[in-house]
């Protein structure tokens, strides 16, 4: 999924590309013929640690791939991972060269959405309670060339990957924020909101930004209240407050994004720590304040203090 680097750090940045991978048209689950192919690479991988938790690489290393090759490493007993239902899946990434995680995350998935391909693929063929494990190329993860463009520390060009992923259970994810509307204060941005609940985000003539970090709830939700350590689904906007210009936007890429709550902006943070699922709100965030800082603006193409502008809805946290 192509996401913010306002948003997710450059650990995770597996999933940032954006695909459009088609689910079979006659069943809401993938046929046999498109999984990932098993091969002795991923064959020879062995991985220790409870199901959905911390995981580490117990074969020997360097693990070395030349193509993308998906193996079972444990059969779960649930039902086939459905196209059309979102489930809970725990994601580690590891250099295969030296066994070391890079990554490790809990998020709502689902198969096509708007993730790599490697990704995508690898949610296919499965069922609750399996773990597999995909290996591939680095260079096959992120492009030829790029792999330390990435910033990844210890990632080199020759390195191979090893993803591990965990199938846990069905979630449920709202389509847009639902409870009590709540009156906004005048020093706020407007927002209108549409029928499906996409926000569009003005700022009236002479409305002054505020100086420090602020957070405007809109609607109450009445779904549980999200914890530092969840993993959460959201529909976001973001806007520069100077210009009303939109930098980042869940749905212009057509779907929620999914991601771990220690994973954001302290400025995105304080709009879901201690809020409930369900809760639509406006965060204000200057540079110096929950921000990345004037020098992460300027190198944007933006001004030094400028303030950006989030509206999201918690539509899951597990």
């Amino acid at each position: 999924m192509k996401r913010s680097i306002a948003i997710i750090p450059v650990a995770l940045a597996f999933a940032l590309t954006l695909t459009s991978c088609q689910a079979a048209e006659d069943d809401s689950t993938v046929f046999a013929d498109d999984c990932i192919s098993s091969g002795s690479v991923s064959e020879s991988v062995t991985i220790e640690g409870e199901h959905g938790g911390e995981l580490i690489i117990t074969s020997s290393t360097p693990i070395s791939a030349d193509s993308v090759e998906r193996s079972v490493l444990i059969e779960g007993d649930g039902d086939a991972v459905s196209a059309e239902e979102t489930y809970m899946v725990g994601v580690s990434l590891f250099n295969g060269r030296t066994g070391e995680q890079i990554a490790q995350l809990k998020e709502a998935m689902q198969q096509n959405g708007p993730y790599h391909d490697v990704l995508n693929d690898a949610l296919k063929c499965a069922h609750v309670g399996d773990r597999t494990v995909v290996t591939l190329p680095a260079s096959e993860m992120y492009g030829v060339g790029q792999v330390e463009e990435m910033g990844i520390p210890g990632l080199l060009e020759t390195d191979s990957i090893v993803l591990a992923f965990d199938f846990m259970d069905k979630v449920e994810v709202l389509e847009q924020a639902s409870g009590k509307e709540l009156t906004l204060p005048e020093e706020a941005p407007k927002v209108e909101i549409a029928d499906n609940g996409e926000p569009t985000i003005t700022f009236p003539e002479g409305l002054k930004a505020p100086e420090k970090l602020s957070v405007y709830p809109m609607i109450e939700g009445e779904g549980q209240i999200v914890e530092e350590d969840d993993a959460v689904t959201v529909h976001y906007r973001g806007v520069i407050w100077r210009t009303g210009e939109e930098f980042d936007s869940s749905w212009v890429r057509g779907a929620p994004a999914d991601f771990s709550v220690g994973g954001v902006i302290p400025g995105f943070k304080e709009a879901l720590v201690g809020y409930k699922v369900g809760s639509r709100l406006i965060s204000v965030v200057p540079a110096n304040d929950g921000g990345y800082g004037p020098e992460w603006l300027v190198s944007n193409g933006y001004e030094e203090d400028d303030v950006m502008v989030f509206v999201l809805d918690i539509l899951n946290a597990s």
